[in-house]
């Protein structure tokens, strides 16, 4: 199916279903039935409310017109024929609609790696550098950053100039993460304490 196509089944199915996400033309469970996965540990749930409150406060400190984004939205990854949901992000310009579930061009795309996603298997590693990949293919993204609450650190990939990218590790409470563009300071004291 299409991207449209599957927006459209998702809006049908109950919320008690499970999570969906497309992958080559195919809706896949993301998380098994409601009540049939393991409820994620404190420090991943507190990594994926810091990094929405931290965003939130660089976007409401910067006068720039954008939004801070929990949880929730869909994000198509036109490269890949899929989508990507990821912890938290953020756009530029005016709202998407109240009733949208698509942000079709985030600047800042965050996600935090969870057991599932971070265990050795080359099938987790895979999964995930397709989405590394699907999201820095959008034209509009100019960070991803990855939030790690096992160690804990920021992996933060920043587009350059032409098709550079650059990577830094943070993992001093002390210092505020500069993403420029858009031009939000960050406190990562506020992301890795939750």
């Amino acid at each position: 199916m299409s991207f449209e196509e599957f927006l459209a089944w998702a809006e049908t199915i109950p919320r008690e279903t499970g999570r969906f996400e497309l992958r080559s033309g195919r809706a896949i469970a993301k998380k098994g039935l409601a009540g049939t996965k393991n409820a994620e540990q404190a420090k991943y749930r507190e990594m994926k409310t810091g990094l929405y409150r931290a965003l939130y406060a660089a976007v409401a400190a910067s006068g720039i017109e954008a939004h801070a984004v929990g949880q929730g939205s869909t994000v198509p990854l036109a490269s890949c024929g899929r989508n990507a949901e990821p912890d938290a992000l953020v756009y530029l310009g005016s709202k998407v609609p109240r009733d949208s579930h698509v942000v079709p061009e985030p600047v800042i795309v965050c996600v935090v790696l969870l057991p599932s996603t971070a265990k050795h298997d080359m099938s987790a590693r895979h999964e995930f550098s397709a989405k590394l990949e699907g999201c820095l293919a959008i034209p509009s993204v100019r960070h991803y950053i990855i939030a790690d609450p096992d160690r804990p650190m920021l992996i933060v990939h920043s587009r350059g100039s032409g098709n550079n990218h650059t990577n830094r590790l943070v993992s001093d409470p002390a210092a505020v993460l500069s993403l420029d563009p858009p031009g939000l300071r960050v406190s990562v004291a506020e992301v890795l304490g939750g």
